[in-house]
């Protein structure tokens, strides 16, 4: 079921303030909410440069294993210690825009032959996770905008997964979930949130 406007404000609400929290003073708190946001779901969040939309963190929890404001907060603070960034400082909160992505349950992409993976997506509308073994990628729907292309878009998310063939997605061994996230982002830090569509 999709949040309204208001609720998706909340969540970004609740993510800056546990992150400006966190830096200042290194505590986590529970936030008080009720309804919707207390439902189990996936969420990432994503932080990103202002002005200049560059990535500065982005993790989150995909399965639905914590209420959703709970598990906006953990998504934020593991995205300010990303590990592919040094770990956010307090002083560059005011530069930072947050970007909250709530996830619907994944589902098995059902295909015949492994090949198929690349038509059975929808580019621009599922995020994916791919698992081989123990390895697993994923990528946000949002990654569309980058690689529009689904078999390099594939190839992308096994390279993702740790996987040196980028055609493994192919392979017997992999298996394809789908997804689709509802994102509500910052304009500018601190700003106005939006819902993108």
């Amino acid at each position: 079921m999709e949040l309204t406007l208001e609720e998706g404000v909340r969540l970004v609400g609740i993510a800056r303030e546990a992150l400006d929290l966190y830096l200042r003073t290194g505590q986590v708190k529970r936030p008080d909410v009720s309804g919707r946001l207390m439902e189990p779901r996936g969420v990432f969040c994503t932080l990103k440069s202002y002005p200049g939309e560059e990535l500065r963190g982005c993790t989150g929890l995909p399965y639905a294993e914590k209420p959703l404001s709970e598990a906006t907060v953990a998504a934020t603070l593991s995205s300010a210690n990303d590990p592919r960034f040094p770990p956010l400082q307090l002083g560059e909160l005011p530069s930072v825009t947050i970007e909250v992505s709530v996830l619907t349950n994944p589902e098995e992409v059902q295909v015949r032959r492994r090949e198929d993976y690349a038509s059975a997506v929808e580019p621009g509308k599922n995020g994916l996770i791919l698992r081989y073994g123990l390895h697993t990628g994923l990528f946000l729907p949002q990654v569309w905008e980058t690689i529009p292309d689904p078999e390099e878009f594939l190839g992308a998310l096994c390279h993702k997964a740790g996987l040196a063939d980028r055609e493994a997605w192919k392979d017997e061994g992999a298996t394809l979930y789908r997804f689709r996230a509802q994102v509500f982002c910052e304009r500018q830090p601190g700003g106005e949130v939006e819902e993108e569509t």
